[in-house]
């Protein structure tokens, strides 16, 4: 009996030992796996928070972490020559209206392992937002400059992109702004690369620009005339000129289109040309193209009651033509002015008809209810220059 209980004591201990031992290990185990866990979704949440979700190339926070790497490399090895090449896709805004967002992603998606097929291994292309792309050069004096792998970018991104149906392709062009050589900081380099791009884009777009000390300066001008056009149109320091239509075979003045100027009080006479750009990218075109069309109706009816009846013509921006109240624009203008609308010509540029043909074609329907001309202005200079 005696034996008998020894051995059920034994037994029990032996099994107790087993379950002890059977617990400390799945609690061993366990916490590694909960240790391993923890580990993966940390690297999952850090590759989020410095990668770009739609492309996964790296966003700006390590684009700027890497490229203050690449000045420190450069600050210590004189040989090596850093560089930054600032992409921007020429009419994204274009893409995504007439294709729809899903086509502009992934026309992105695209341009990302495009770029990223150019550079070296070492190199790096980030996507800072938008249809914004950097890629970050770290090369010896003896390698290629980074204006050749401009131009290769270039010729790759023209490259037609096929959409997941197959049946619609999509041709874009890119601009770049390159900065080269040392600098303080890290935002100091991509702002000079910024800068070379804004002279890209303002040159004509499809083509890379050197970032050069002048344009520090431009820059500088370009915002304080920003800064001044915000208040110029309440400040009254807009006025038309009046360039008269002559018929040609009885040599009498038809009609006159009207000329926006602006009187700047330091500046003196700023023409269009100089500041029409910087109020289209601010959006300020909308309310002093819609004083433009009011004035010139205004002059209209004023010359009409002293006997001078002619066609008044006004110039349309793109801008103008892309809002769904332009129309309304257009008629206020007429009711106030009272004023013939078969008397007034809205001229715009084809490229601006282009810029989304349906959209245009409805606006242009409602204009045309109103009994307004319309007239293509600068044909053959555009969209459809030969």
């Amino acid at each position: 009996l005696v034996d008998g209980k020894a051995l059920t004591l034994l037994i029990g201990g032996i099994a107790l030992s087993a379950l002890l031992g059977l617990l400390v290990f799945l609690l061993g185990t366990g916490r590694a796996r909960a240790l391993a866990m923890v580990r993966e979704k940390t690297r999952e949440l850090s590759h989020q928070a410095l990668h770009d979700t739609l492309t996964g190339l790296p966003n700006r926070a390590l684009v700027l972490d890497r490229a203050e790497r690449m000045l420190s490399r450069a600050r210590r090895q004189p040989s090596i020559v850093p560089a930054v090449l600032y992409v921007d896709i020429d009419g994204f805004k274009h893409v995504n209206d007439s294709f729809g967002h899903a086509a502009g992603d992934q026309l992105l998606k695209v341009v990302g392992e495009r770029l990223r097929a150019v550079v070296r291994e070492h190199d790096t292309v980030g996507r800072l937002g938008g249809d914004e792309f950097v890629m970050l050069l770290e090369s010896a004096t003896r390698e290629a400059p980074p204006q050749l792998i401009a131009e290769r970018v270039i010729e790759v991104l023209r490259e037609p992109v096929a959409l997941d149906s197959g049946e619609t392709t999509i041709s874009s062009s890119v601009s770049i702004g390159i900065a080269i050589g040392h600098r303080e900081t890290a935002d100091e380099l991509l702002r000079d690369a910024d800068l070379a791009l804004y002279s890209a884009k303002a040159a004509g777009k499809d083509r890379a620009v050197l970032f050069e000390a002048d344009m520090q300066s431009s820059e500088e001008d370009r915002l304080a005339l920003e800064v001044d056009l915000g208040g110029a149109l309440q400040a009254g320091q807009f006025f038309l000129l009046y360039q008269p239509i002559f018929e040609l075979t009885s040599r009498s003045v038809i009609g006159v289109e009207a000329l926006i100027r602006w009187r700047h009080p330091e500046r003196g006479i700023i023409e269009p040309g100089d500041f029409i750009p910087l109020a289209e990218e601010t959006g300020r075109i909308v309310p002093i193209g819609r004083w433009v069309l009011e004035e010139a109706c205004r002059q209209a009816a004023d010359w009409g009651a002293r006997g001078r009846r002619i066609g008044m013509s006004v110039n349309v921006s793109a801008y103008q033509l892309d809002r769904d109240g332009f129309a309304e624009d257009v008629r206020r203008a007429l009711e106030r002015s009272g004023i013939d609308p078969s008397s007034l010509t809205l001229e715009i540029t084809e490229t601006a008809l282009m810029r989304d043909v349906p959209a245009a074609s409805e606006r242009l329907r409602e204009i045309k209810k109103l009994g307004v001309r319309i007239a293509i202005d600068d044909f053959g200079t555009g969209y459809s220059s030969l």
